[in-house]
């Protein structure tokens, strides 16, 4: 057996070469910091711990009932919602077009005016998302995907280098002649053949045989490079993603224009209506330049929906490995245990990952591909007959596509809880603060199959681990939960002014629970029946275990009817959950994110805004002291008005508690999700073990 100084020493006379860069974490993950309107981070660059401010216009403080700024925030929010969500929106043009074509004139103009007018601006802001998420995939998805999936490399390779090497000259050769082979042998550790000849990947082969007969600890090495061949899996999708976002951009863009030709067309046509000279040739010349920027935009979309139902397609390989995973014979106890939890976890990604790229991509690719021929045959003057069937196949198939889209990706992100949870980067699980678990003493015989059992018991412990982890955040979620649903329950008769009594409050919100989890076991069992159909009509992101928590906690734990009252507070004659949130803060080791202290800021500042007028100290507090400039107004100023009035206290309980309700539940979300894929990584590193003891006993 080749002796590990030996393949130190090979290495020193090899002639290959590569240097890995150092791993950085010092991206910036979101290309939009808030989504609250006006709100800044001031002294960010001053201290680590930014403080959100906004801006209170003094025209806001006088004038409470002013109807245009009602509609200015109801307009933004409209804004806002079209930025996140409508990214993809499309068909509107389509529609229009489809039923022009069985309309009369006059008709289809009015309808499409009535259609196109409102929807251009939420189709122009959907093309500025669009535009966003294409620089966000290639100037930070993609760039951080490759720096991780690079970090994970080189902390294989500096576990080799602690195993392989005595001194920092040897490490350095370590790290630059494994390089060539690396992606090779990680493949053969992972249960893979040997296909290579190099000298030096045969000798790194025998090396770690060497360690393993010699009781190393290899479970960090097998573990670490499991989550690198996973990674680096994904890469060929991540490029798909970023390669073709700007076709979505593009797309998007060009059916803006579209759209204004279209409806230029519509006006034409009404008034050509009435007899107008000139208004035919406006017609034919808006409806070509209509048709000449909508025709490029359906070609791009259809080279977009195939590119996703591509890449949806490898990630459902993918996901559906890791589930076959959770189902192998000779699991462990505790997997076992939680069996139901971890395969619906597995299946709802599979369901997620189907519905918004695998299907939205097929319905729309089809749909853009009948909408091209209809506006082919109306630039070739082919005829409106001949291009009103695939018209009338590739509209609906394109509404399809952008509403299962929508509202999976709705689904995901309030299920995964992942772009709003900023303060669980520290929280991550990893391999080292998973073993911290004891470990048991292997048993056996033979030496090579004696290690790997001992790998395998200890990847048991880090799977324990993540399992306990796991259910650990399921009941801080469900608590969540429950809270939210009290919160909501209280907010509802306070806002009718009724006075709850502890008895009702339990009633009510018990019943609330009922109902959720009698839809979500409904749901589950048409899933279990006709997988991929019926979780879209599930309101919740909950799990089924998740709501049997809760049922718990209010039955007989610890909010049951007598427990409940001591959980609450009472603020002006009306329940709050203040004490018990903040006990949930010390508890959990939480903070209120930055994300978080901008949304409560913001809604308590537009509710103290109603009150200004009968309250001076609001009013005060809110102006600038010379009544005329805009004022700056942030957390601390606010922080000093609840100290100071109990009405605006009672408004900021309100909102405190229901945004870090909204944080903790998409915390513990992420954090369920990140124990999830330790487990599957666990798992995949104990197969790919399992595969190789069986050659090496065959």
């Amino acid at each position: 057996m080749l002796s590990i100084a030996s393949f130190s020493n090979s290495l020193y006379n090899t002639g290959y070469l590569g240097k890995i860069s150092e791993h950085k974490n010092d991206i910036n993950q979101s290309h939009c910091s808030s989504k609250v309107s006006n709100i800044s981070n001031s002294n960010q660059s001053i201290n680590n711990d930014p403080t959100p401010s906004l801006f209170v216009r003094s025209c806001d403080v006088d004038k409470q009932k002013n109807i245009l700024s009602k509609v200015k925030t109801y307009c933004n929010k409209i804004v806002v919602s079209a930025y996140n969500y409508l990214r993809s929106i499309d068909g509107i043009d389509e529609f229009t077009v489809a039923t022009g074509q069985v309309l009369p004139q006059f008709h289809q103009s009015l309808l499409s005016l009535s259609i196109l007018l409102p929807a251009i601006p939420l189709v122009g802001v959907g093309a500025k998302g669009a535009f966003d998420e294409s620089v966000e995939s290639y100037k930070i998805i993609y760039p951080m995907f490759m720096e991780d999936l690079k970090g994970k490399k080189q902390e294989v390779l500096e576990i080799l280098q602690q195993n392989f090497a005595e001194d920092d000259v040897n490490k350095k050769l370590v790290e630059e002649r494994i390089e060539p082979f690396f992606d090779v042998w990680i493949n053969w550790l992972q249960g893979g053949n040997e296909k290579e000849n190099i000298e030096n990947f045969q000798q790194l082969c025998a090396a770690w045989a060497s360690l393993q007969e010699k009781n190393n600890a290899t479970a960090k090495t097998r573990y670490v490079a499991t989550e690198y061949q996973r990674m680096k899996q994904e890469v060929p999708m991540v490029k798909i993603d970023r390669n073709f976002s700007p076709l979505q951009a593009t797309a998007m863009s060009l059916m803006t224009g579209g759209m204004v030709g279209l409806s230029a067309k519509s006006i034409a046509d009404l008034v050509m209506s009435q007899g107008i000279s000139g208004a035919e040739a406006a017609s034919d010349l808006a409806e070509m330049v209509s048709n000449i920027l909508l025709l490029p935009a359906q070609v791009m979309m259809t080279g977009y929906g195939i590119s996703q139902t591509v890449s949806g397609y490898n990630y459902d390989k993918l996901l559906k490995k890791n589930r076959s995973l959770l189902v192998k014979d000779h699991q462990p106890e505790f997997i076992k245990e939680n069996i139901a939890q971890l395969k619906e976890i597995a299946d709802r990604k599979i369901y997620y990952n189907y519905k918004q790229r695998i299907e939205y991509g097929a319905v729309t690719a089809v749909g853009q591909a009948g909408m091209a021929l209809s506006s082919l045959s109306a630039l070739t003057g082919v005829g409106s007959a001949l291009g009103l069937v695939p018209a009338l196949i590739g509209a609906p198939a394109t509404i399809y596509g952008c509403y299962i889209r929508t509202r999976t990706r709705v689904q995901e992100r309030k299920y995964l809880g992942a772009r709003d949870a900023q303060n669980v980067l520290d929280k991550r699980l990893n391999f080292d603060n998973l073993i911290k678990y004891q470990t048991t003493t292997p048993t056996g015989t033979n030496q090579t199959t004696q290690s790997a059992v001992t790998t395998i018991d200890t990847l048991n412990t880090v799977v324990k681990a993540a399992t306990n982890v796991m259910l650990e955040q399921q009941k801080i979620l469900a608590e969540v939960k429950l809270l939210s649903l009290i919160q909501k329950t209280i907010n509802k008769a306070h806002k009718n002014n009724i006075q709850l009594t502890v008895e009702a409050l339990h009633q009510q919100v018990g019943s609330r629970v009922d109902v959720l989890l009698d839809r979500v076991t409904r749901s589950q069992k048409r899933f279990i029946e006709q997988p991929g159909k019926y979780f879209i009509r599930q309101r919740t992101s909950l799990l089924s275990d998740d709501l049997k928590i809760i049922k718990g906690m209010l039955n007989d734990g610890e909010y049951n009817i007598g427990c409940l009252e001591g959980k609450l507070d009472k603020q002006q004659g009306y329940y709050n959950l203040l004490s018990r949130l903040e006990f949930m803060k010390e508890s959990y080791n939480l903070s209120l994110s930055i994300n978080t202290k901008e949304k409560i800021l913001a809604s308590s500042v537009r509710d103290l805004l109603k009150l200004a007028g009968e309250r001076k100290e609001i009013k005060e507090a809110l102006q600038h002291q010379n009544g005329i400039s805009d004022k700056f107004f942030n957390w601390n100023d606010l922080q000093e008005i609840i100290r100071r009035d109990e009405k605006a206290k009672a408004i900021y309980t309100q909102h405190h508690n229901h945004y870090f309700i909204k944080q903790m539940k998409n915390e513990g979300k992420s954090l369920r999700d990140d124990a999830y894929e330790n487990i599957i990584n666990g798992l995949a590193s104990k197969s790919a073990i399992e595969q190789r003891v069986n050659k090496i006993i065959i």
